[in-house]
């Protein structure tokens, strides 16, 4: 009997790239999002990271390490919704 692995999720952008972590939740990949542009806010920039999901039947790119990844279904887009909510990063009173 083979067992799938769990999805994992990394955050990843074109300018700033990928964060480097295989996230376990979609919760855990957005406070990476969070983390990354209260960073990038506090020096002046912006991020442009966002969740993706990690596809592990595809080797990583051979020039930046950075896993391939690939859309969210509609059940993560519903989970990520759901972390979203418990704590956005879109208002600016919460960066500080």
């Amino acid at each position: 009997m083979t067992t799938a692995k769990p999805t994992r999720y990394t955050t990843h952008g074109s300018v700033r790239g990928c964060c480097g972590h295989r996230h376990l939740t979609i919760a855990a990949a957005h406070k990476c999002v969070e983390r990354d542009q209260r960073n990038c806010w506090r020096q002046g920039g912006h991020s442009d990271r966002h969740v993706a999901a990690v596809d592990e039947s595809f080797p990583p790119d051979p020039w930046t390490g950075d896993p391939y990844t690939r859309p969210l279904n509609d059940d993560e887009w519903e989970e990520l919704g759901e972390a979203e909510s418990a704590g956005s990063y879109s208002n600016a009173t919460n960066l500080t």
